[in-house]
């Protein structure tokens, strides 16, 4: 859940740093998450050029986001881990798949809520030329993002995405077998079409999202309609997404069914360790 990359528009100012520093898988997270002040900033000097006044009043909106995600969400995501703990120790079921994916998304609605609050008298004041800044850098952006997961040989894309996902098992319960990476290869394809459709819906809200920005100089308009905009990633999606949405949220909840089912002791007793210890770093 890197939970990075996964806003679009000039809200990302704001929320991008601290989804990566919550949900990361990063030995160096509390000292990444207690900076994440500078790391915001430097951020939003890549989207765009910042005035000084603008610089200071994003410094301030963001340390109101950051002390509230602080005090009033990591206690929650401490929780939510030790809970996801638990649940791993007796071994999952679907109704744990789906438990888990509702929290994410109940969370994640509320940060983005908080964040267009937060972020809207700084974005209010952008100017046509912070737009086309923004607009040039969502360009790139998406341009990386199809040369990295859609452009190619799809032997090879497919392979990517098997390492990847490879990747984030092995970081909960180890080196995998050699049956759990084949049931991981099977699954990689499942994931290319989704992709595809993604990017069109993220064009999508790129789009919407600076109009918006371009037509909306009140903070508590522009606020309410970036949140009806982000924090309801479902609204607005093609009929073709929204299907292909629901077939692959099940065939992912198959997969880590199966891959729980397969786990032996050790992978088992890693998996529920790093859950504590994720607990434990949120807690402090």
């Amino acid at each position: 859940m890197s939970g990075a990359g996964w806003l679009a528009g000039g809200i990302r100012l704001l929320v991008t740093v601290v989804v990566a520093c919550a949900l990361a898988a990063c030995s160096a997270m509390q000292l990444t998450y207690n900076n994440a002040d500078v790391l915001a900033r430097f951020m939003a000097s890549d989207y765009a050029d910042l005035s000084a006044e603008q610089s200071a009043h994003f410094k301030a909106r963001f340390a109101a986001l950051h002390g509230w995600h602080r005090h009033q969400e990591l206690p929650i995501y401490a929780q939510l881990l030790r809970t996801t703990g638990e649940r791993i120790d007796r071994r999952l079921t679907t109704e744990d798949i789906r438990w888990a994916i509702d929290a994410v998304r109940d969370r994640y609605h509320r940060l983005v809520v908080r964040a267009v609050v937060e972020g809207a008298p700084v974005l209010a004041s952008l100017t046509p030329e912070q737009h086309a800044q923004l607009e040039k850098r969502f360009s790139e952006n998406n341009r990386k993002y199809a040369k990295d997961n859609l452009e190619g040989d799809e032997k090879k894309l497919n392979s990517r995405r098997a390492s990847r996902l490879n990747d984030y098992f092995s970081d909960w319960i180890g080196r995998l077998t050699d049956a759990q990476e084949e049931r991981i290869a099977r699954f990689a394809p499942e994931h290319g079409r989704v992709q595809a459709l993604r990017m069109e819906d993220r064009r999508r809200r790129q789009r919407e999202a600076l109009l918006i920005l371009r037509s909306e100089r009140d903070p508590s308009r522009l606020a309410r309609r970036l949140a009806t905009l982000f924090a309801n990633p479902d609204e607005g999606r093609s009929a073709e997404y929204e299907a292909a949405m629901a077939r692959y949220e099940t065939r992912l909840a198959e997969l880590v069914i199966d891959i729980d089912r397969s786990l032996n002791e050790e992978q088992r007793a890693r998996a529920v360790r790093r859950a504590k210890r994720y607990s434990d770093d949120f807690s402090v």
